[in-house]
């Protein structure tokens, strides 16, 4: 999706869904999260927000005033499919819960989509949770760049977003199709939204439906 197709879509989301709670962009994203250029950052981060309030997801980024919440959190949007989040909360005593959260409709057309939405969760268990903090680590995601000039490539394919809030931090990045595209920080989000979907949220999806 280009960036006023996505505007096109936000503004229909609107219309769609006008008694969901309001979520303040600035609040859920911290600036430069999604564009250099000031305007489209905001846009994008109105865009992003209206889909958390549309899922009923809660913002990360004001937790990362607090140094003991750990939430990691996958958003993936998809051309031609259903918005999906996996939020991973780590407990105190490292044991987890997995919310996966989705809607009938097309994340590219904001006319599409339906509620209410499908919830799932399940526990974690410590193994669980010890395998995906070895794997964030090693994918270094904390020092990611948000964003990469020129990561878009068509109109076409899926927004992979990773949310982690651990240690009294905030950081997200996205990358366009990471599955079936490289450039930097892409391998990483592939490997983090795989594992977060399909390894601990256990979400179903078909081979042609991963892109």
């Amino acid at each position: 999706m280009r960036k006023m197709d996505r505007i096109r879509s936000l503004l229909l989301i609107f219309i769609l869904a006008p008694t969901a709670l309001a979520q303040s962009p600035s609040l859920c994203f911290p600036r430069g999260s999604f564009s250099p250029t000031p305007r489209w950052d905001r846009e994008e981060a109105k865009y992003m927000a209206r889909y958390l309030q549309l899922l009923g997801e809660p913002c990360l980024f004001p937790l990362h005033s607090d140094p003991k919440p750990e939430v990691y959190r996958f958003l993936w949007m998809r051309t031609f499919n259903p918005p999906v989040s996996v939020r991973l909360d780590i407990q105190a005593d490292g044991t987890g819960k997995v919310t996966v959260t989705t809607m009938q409709g097309e994340s590219g057309f904001g006319s599409t989509l339906k509620g209410p939405t499908t919830v799932t969760s399940r526990l974690v268990g410590a193994d669980e949770v010890v395998r995906f903090r070895e794997l964030f680590r090693k994918t270094g995601f904390l020092t990611i760049p948000s964003i990469v000039r020129g990561d878009q490539q068509g109109t076409d394919g899926s927004d992979w977003r990773i949310e982690a809030v651990i240690a009294g931090q905030y950081h997200t990045a996205s990358r366009w199709s990471p599955t079936s595209s490289k450039g930097p920080g892409k391998q990483a989000i592939a490997e983090l939204g795989k594992a977060l979907a399909f390894e601990i949220g256990k979400f179903q999806a078909d081979s042609d439906e991963i892109y």
